[in-house]
């Protein structure tokens, strides 16, 4: 699936890949930002290209997080396969809380990618 926007998630919203292939690559990305309760299963996202109006991240690497009024985030990231990234490939502000279970890593070879 080639996004030609950024698909943005609002919260109670599940997106299930689940006895299917889906690749979501070569376009824009999703974007999950002040959500409750979303669940993606089994979405491919790579290869994510710069658009007009700058880098639409990947929302696995990139989180807006926070409600509205006491900026408070939690995220459980489990099952993920991180590679190639450029920055980091998990990572949030406002002092999030992030459990990350049963995923894979692995770093790029560029050394000012990694901290």
């Amino acid at each position: 699936m080639k996004l030609s926007q950024e698909l943005i998630v609002q919260s109670e919203k599940t997106i299930d890949g689940r006895r299917a292939n889906v690749h979501i690559a070569y376009g824009c990305d999703i974007t999950l930002q002040f959500v409750l309760n979303v669940i993606i299963h089994n979405i491919h996202v790579h290869h994510v290209v710069e658009s007009r109006g700058g880098l639409i991240r990947d929302s696995v690497d990139h989180f807006g997080f926070g409600a509205f009024g006491d900026r408070d985030g939690f995220i459980h990231v489990v099952n993920n396969d991180y590679t190639h990234w450029k920055m980091y490939a998990i990572g949030g502000s406002t002092h999030p809380t992030i459990i990350s279970q049963c995923n894979r890593f692995i770093a790029p070879n560029d050394p000012f990618a990694k901290e």
